[in-house]
């Protein structure tokens, strides 16, 4: 990444790479995978997750970047959750649920 993008969690304590320690937890996701959530030890906000099945990669949570204007999702994933409120461009890859890693990760 060539910019420096800074965020945290809601409540502001824990912000990346400046100050404040993430805690961790282990879990299985509805797939049994296993996966590793990142988050405030204050507040509990999740900052990331790192999966198992993808050691390499790690999903952060966009909500916690402060500018989000430069993101735009590769594809919105668990649509089979989505609220009818949520809109998903046209043309933007959609999985029902989990995809296969290949489809959303870019290798480049």
């Amino acid at each position: 990444m060539s910019e420096r993008r800074e965020g945290g969690c809601l409540c502001g304590r824990l912000r990346y790479a400046i100050n404040g320690e993430p805690r961790r937890f282990a879990m299985k996701a509805e797939s049994g995978t296993g996966k590793d959530c990142v988050f405030c030890g204050d507040c509990g906000a999740r900052i990331l997750n790192e999966l198992e099945r993808l050691p390499t990669t790690f999903n952060l949570k966009p909500g916690t970047l402060d500018d989000t204007s430069w993101f735009q999702p590769r594809a919105h994933v668990w649509i089979a959750r989505k609220r009818s409120w949520v809109p998903i461009p046209d043309g933007s890859p959609q999985f029902e649920h989990n995809p296969d890693a290949a489809a959303i990760v870019d290798r480049s």
